[in-house]
């Protein structure tokens, strides 16, 4: 099971969070189980380790009114992942393993 899968476990591709703490160098994305129970996170990741963290928008105008939805978690041969949304790439560097809980 990929780590996209492991994350989603039959929930919904829809983002609840997704945060970047610089300071304790930790990318968490939390995911909704379904969109109408948009007041709590289902399932997290947590990328310990972050060494680099680009974002890029995909989208030509913000859109702030629209759930996120989480299309692609991808490795990096040198060590991280492209995380890909409806609304952004990722693009982080991390030797560590990311972690994969119940919110």
């Amino acid at each position: 099971m990929d780590l996209l899968d492991r994350l989603l476990d039959k929930g919904s591709p829809y983002i609840f969070a997704l945060i970047y703490d610089i300071d304790e160098r930790a990318l968490v994305i939390e995911m909704l189980k379904d969109p109408k129970q948009a007041d709590r996170p289902f399932r997290r990741a947590i990328f310990p380790g972050v060494t680099a963290f680009r974002e890029e928008s995909l989208l030509d105008e913000p859109d702030d009114e629209n759930l996120d939805d989480l299309v692609d978690i991808l490795p990096l041969k040198e060590g991280g992942y492209i995380i890909t949304t409806f609304k952004k790439a990722l693009t982080i560097h991390t030797r560590e393993e990311p972690i994969v809980e119940a919110a």
